[in-house]
């Protein structure tokens, strides 16, 4: 399914007419909805059999909660529905519970509001209370739709249940949601019911048991200086998936500096075979790479019997849409980093989904993200960002030997592949390898050639080749001077870095 997702995306970059645009639309909505079927089907087979695990851990409860509102605030675009979400001032930030489950069910009745509500709002409230044993999460999800009969109430959390509202009218799903939200729910030790229904709308309740998270875990977050990825003494051990060497090379310095350990992936496929095994802390996955995209593997990984379904997940892209974080996130990522990112960027993620995992030294060095300074005059440097590059090497002068190394072989790669793509009018290859040259340059703070590639790489995606054709030559300038401002660097590493 995931292939005729793929290809079928693929297609529409190359419709030629709106009735064509039109169909593959629809085979990509009715792939979508097939496949969400299959995994609802995969994940009851599961619970029915004992192979759904629950997996705990502390995280932030706002954050998690805060996606989501981005999330459907973003579905709601366009439509008359507005989104409501309303935090109690008492709810605690970090709490013990399994969030990747806590998504999956809120998922389900939200989109379920959304997609039955056609007119008025949707929300979502949430609040802690006590039973007299124990603290309960209560997750309140309301809307505005036609409510559900009295007959299908009953029946309403059985696998494939339909109400006239809730199913049949429009529905994308296959009856499984509900069912399959209320037996997370049971597995957390929690319940999930429908408090009431009318003609005005429908409210489902959700209460989960939870533990509090205390001390330093719930401390404000340190600085980079102060960060160590280790654990008991051993360092956090993570896998970075991405087809570009520049960013991995990075990514694993950025690792190493701070304490960590690190296994490198260059496609989808080699990334899914070392997290199976292989025991990791981290993955690092960058959404769009070969052979299995980020998001694909993303949703394999997150598959109950996977060895690394509870992992915490960084989707990692140059992307920078709405749409795109969303879809990373629905998909299982715990968060998203957006490319070029700086040190302090990724671990400050690392750190916020380590389950408290990251150390602090006891007495940190003084943290200095500004650029070295250095006697005489700085040299000429025509495209690369010097302040924003020093920091992402970590000032090391080794860093950019490395890196004018692996710039120059794929550069020359790049550039027979841009001529070949020129000379067969190829507007799919050209539009992946403009997105090999954005990741390229991106890291290294190259920001006037990052934003020449993303234009002409949107142009391709719309089919809108001409003004690619016209504007190639002007991005092979900008790669020839930057592979200049690299030799300069290198001859002047002492002095610059």
């Amino acid at each position: 399914m995931t292939a005729i997702i793929g290809l079928t995306e693929m297609a529409l970059t190359m419709c030629r007419s709106a009735e064509q645009e039109r169909l593959l639309k629809l085979t990509r909505s009715s792939s979508r909805s097939l496949l969400e079927l299959v995994n609802d089907i995969l994940d009851l087979s599961r619970i029915e059999s004992g192979k759904f695990s629950i997996r705990p851990c502390s995280f932030d409860l706002h954050q998690l909660l805060q996606e989501l509102d981005q999330l459907y605030e973003f579905e709601a675009k366009g439509s008359r529905v507005n989104v409501s979400f309303v935090l109690d001032p008492e709810l605690p930030h970090y709490i013990v519970s399994d969030p990747v489950r806590l998504r999956q069910i809120l998922l389900n009745l939200l989109s379920n509001a959304l997609k039955y509500t056609d007119n008025g709002k949707i929300g979502l409230q949430a609040k802690i209370k006590d039973d007299g044993k124990r603290e309960i999460l209560e997750i309140r999800v309301h809307d505005t739709g036609r409510g559900i009969s009295r007959e299908v109430q009953e029946h309403l959390f059985e696998p494939f249940t339909f109400s006239d509202q809730y199913t049949r009218r429009a529905a994308k799903g296959a009856g499984l949601g509900l069912a399959i939200s209320r037996q997370i729910a049971d597995l957390l030790e929690g319940r999930l019911t429908l408090e009431k229904t009318s003609s005005e709308g429908s409210l489902f309740v959700l209460e989960i048991p939870f533990g509090r998270v205390e001390g330093a875990q719930a401390a404000v977050e340190p600085t980079t200086a102060q960060i160590r990825l280790v654990h008991s003494s051993c360092p956090l051990h993570f896998l970075i998936a991405d087809d570009n060497e520049i960013n991995l090379f990075l990514a694993g310095s950025i690792i190493e500096k701070f304490g960590g350990t690190h296994r490198y992936a260059r496609d989808g496929n080699e990334a899914y075979s070392l997290l199976k095994s292989e025991k990791f802390d981290i993955a690092l996955i960058d959404i769009q790479m070969p052979e299995l995209d980020g998001l694909s593997l993303i949703k394999l990984l997150r598959q109950n019997d996977s060895p690394a379904a509870g992992i915490p997940i960084i989707a990692v892209s140059a992307f920078i849409s709405d749409e795109e974080k969303q879809e990373a996130l629905q998909a299982g990522a715990d968060s998203y980093l957006v490319k070029p990112y700086f040190p302090h960027d990724l671990l400050q993620i690392v750190y916020r989904y380590t389950d408290g995992t990251v150390t602090r030294e006891d007495n940190p060095q003084p943290e200095n993200d500004t650029p070295a300074t250095t006697s005489g005059d700085r040299p000429i440097i025509k495209q690369i960002n010097m302040a924003e590059l020093e920091i992402r090497i970590l000032k090391k002068p080794e860093n950019i030997r490395k890196i004018s190394e692996i710039f120059s072989r794929r550069s020359e790669e790049l550039m027979k592949d841009l001529t070949a793509c020129e000379q067969n009018s190829d507007g799919v290859r050209l539009r992946e390898v403009i997105h090999s040259i954005k990741g390229l340059v991106g890291m290294l703070g190259a920001r006037n050639t990052f934003e020449l590639a993303r234009e002409l790489e949107e142009h391709c995606k719309n089919g809108r080749l001409t003004p690619v054709f016209q504007q190639l030559n002007a991005l092979r300038q900008q790669i020839g001077e930057i592979a200049e401002d690299l030799d300069i660097l290198q001859q002047n590493d002492k002095k610059t870095v």
